[in-house]
């Protein structure tokens, strides 16, 4: 039923109910003064009627809506006597402000009234989008500054930039805006950039090795200079598997001939209770597949941070046996497992 037939309804039951009343009292009277013809009418009687008429039944129609007229509560339906107050209790509503009351009135006035009662919703607290460089922490873009009233639907659609590609996302994309500040930010990665993976170690530098400010850059920041020690912060991989390493400030690119690279030290080394490092410094070859590369690791058992082709002749500085297998340490690598060297 339309909220229009429901008024109809009332109202029509309402005007059906007060003409049966007043058939019925004049029909009584008709027979009181048949019956009674003879007597004089009394004034105390006809004060009565007229109070009674005075005081009829009267209903008042409280409607909410918001600025939009849109009903935003059940309605309330009031009833009462024609000249008393009005007595009622308004909806609590939640995170909506009331601006306007149209057909106000504390008594009843009429035997049929509305009140509509106009709410708006409060604004939501914003929403800050941010556009980050994964690897290099920079603003891609301005961030976005996101507004709307609280309860209200958002959906955040992340813009594509050239070379560029979608990595992650940390907080939300899609939602609905609250009465807290909420932050989204989303991060990208070059589209040639494989992987990258934080790293604990140190670059001792052989000869003279050029630094860029960042991987792509053609001209160098400035030359690092042989026999100085840096630390390393991060390991990139790169489609065609160049490695480069962060130094903080700066990039190099990984070439062997001109540096070594220490992933810990071995008294750092994190392993099972049982296990026992052991020093060793033999040479040997990368034993996997013709033409392939094999993966090796920031530690036994740890996370990968590069690859090295089959064949290629590799120094060993430490060994440690766990879950059956050796691991052995690679000069400037990382961790493998035995059975890749022979």
């Amino acid at each position: 039923m339309s909220f229009k037939d429901f008024l109809q309804k009332i109202f029509s039951f309402r005007d059906q109910n007060d003409h049966f009343q007043n058939k019925e009292r004049f029909s009584n009277s008709d027979t009181f003064l048949t019956s009674h013809h003879n007597l004089p009418p009394q004034k105390e009687e006809v004060t009565a009627l007229q109070m009674q008429h005075s005081t009829q039944d009267a209903l008042v129609l409280i409607i909410y809506q918001d600025d939009y007229q849109r009903e935003i509560a059940r309605p309330q339906l009031i009833s009462g006597k024609l000249g008393e107050k009005v007595n009622f209790k308004l909806h609590p509503l939640p995170n909506y402000d009331l601006i306007n009351i149209h057909g106000f009135s504390q008594l009843f006035f009429s035997k049929y009234a509305i009140m509509v009662f106009v709410y708006r919703k409060q604004d939501g607290a914003p929403i800050f989008v941010n556009f980050i460089d994964f690897e290099e922490n920079f603003q891609l873009h301005k961030p976005l500054f996101l507004r709307g009233k609280i309860g209200e639907a958002f959906q955040v659609y992340p813009p594509e930039f050239d070379d560029y590609k979608l990595v992650s996302v940390t907080g939300k994309i899609k939602g609905f805006y609250t009465s807290n500040i909420q932050v989204t930010t989303i991060f990208y990665q070059k589209k040639d950039w494989q992987a990258v993976e934080m790293l604990t170690a140190f670059l001792k530098i052989k000869k003279y090795t050029p630094a860029f400010k960042h991987v792509e850059d053609h001209r160098s920041f400035l030359n690092l200079h042989p026999k100085t020690t840096w630390k390393v912060f991060k390991r990139l991989l790169k489609d065609n598997q160049e490695i480069w390493l962060n130094l903080g400030s700066f990039w190099v690119k990984y070439q062997k001939d001109q540096m070594v690279l220490e992933t810990e030290m071995l008294s750092t080394v994190k392993l099972p209770q049982k296990a026992k490092l052991i020093a060793i410094d033999q040479t040997a070859k990368i034993n996997f597949v013709a033409n392939k590369k094999v993966s090796f690791f920031d530690a036994p058992n740890g996370n990968l941070i590069g690859r090295i082709n089959d064949g290629q002749q590799v120094t060993t500085s430490a060994k440690v046996f766990i879950d059956k297998t050796y691991w052995y340490k690679l000069i400037s690598y990382g961790w493998i497992p035995g059975y890749y060297l022979k």
